[in-house]
């Protein structure tokens, strides 16, 4: 419980970092007089292939790009043991799953003919209905240790993917939490960049060939490692699921229907 308030605070604090009410007035007016400065020292300077950069912009871009991988970082710790799981889980069901289709392939076998009316020794005086129940509660006995198993296997599957399911689930909302951070991140930054750029633009002696806006590219090879990493799990367990869904909703249908 205290690993799992301590994660979700850094998110939250994260989060509120990268919003645009962070960029105070103060901080435009620094990045529109840093702008202005090298502006008049002719940067940003166009590149070879057609773009415009300086010194400055690239710093915002590497540093967005430490962030990302910071934050990407802490997802892959924070998930480590969630994937470890997931991948445990996939691994049992599948085995589980063997065992059941094996298991329905095997059925007790039918009771012989005139089971049902077969009297045993000491049962001359019973009625025809007392024999019959009788052999039921026998074949019941009989066939109680298979059916037995066959509830057993399907409750432990279906703990399993309860289970697969949540752990998907906590997966897929920390990715997305990181990648809203990161992108409330580049946001900010990018905000930045432009008081920046406005402020050269303004002392800048190539200023009317200069773009309206500073192109920067925000890479994150972090997260893009990171799903990498678990793209193979991932696939599977949500195909796993969806055709659990599925195979749950055609069993429910009947029952449906007859509503």
């Amino acid at each position: 419980m205290k690993q799992t308030t301590n994660t979700t605070a850094w998110k939250t604090r994260a989060l509120r970092r990268g919003t645009a009410r962070g960029l105070n007035p103060m901080k435009t007016l620094r990045m529109t007089l840093a702008g202005r400065g090298d502006g008049r020292r002719g940067l940003p300077a166009e590149t070879p292939d057609g773009g415009w950069s300086s010194p400055r912009l690239q710093s915002m871009e590497d540093a967005f790009e430490a962030f990302s991988a910071v934050t990407w970082g802490r997802v892959q710790l924070e998930l480590e043991e969630p994937h470890r799981e997931a991948g445990n889980l996939v691994r049992e069901i599948r085995r589980l799953e063997q065992e059941f289709s094996a298991h329905l392939r095997e059925p007790p076998k039918a009771p012989e003919a005139g089971f049902f009316t077969m009297r045993r020794r000491g049962e001359e005086a019973l009625s025809e209905k007392q024999i019959a129940q009788r052999r039921r509660r026998e074949l019941e006995k009989r066939n109680a240790p298979y059916h037995a198993r066959k509830r057993q296997l399907e409750a432990e599957i279906s703990g399993h993917y309860a289970r697969l399911n949540a752990l998907c689930s906590l997966i897929t909302e920390t990715g997305n939490a990181a990648r809203l951070i990161c992108e409330r991140t580049a946001h900010r930054v990018r905000l930045l960049a432009d008081a920046y750029w406005n402020g050269a633009m303004h002392t800048h002696p190539k200023a009317d060939e200069m773009p309206a806006s500073p192109e920067m590219t925000f890479r994150s090879g972090a997260e893009q490692t990171y799903l990498a990493q678990h793209a193979y799990l991932i696939e599977t367990v949500t195909e796993m699921l969806r055709t659990r869904a599925k195979l749950r909703g055609a069993e429910a249908l009947p029952e449906e229907e007859s509503k």
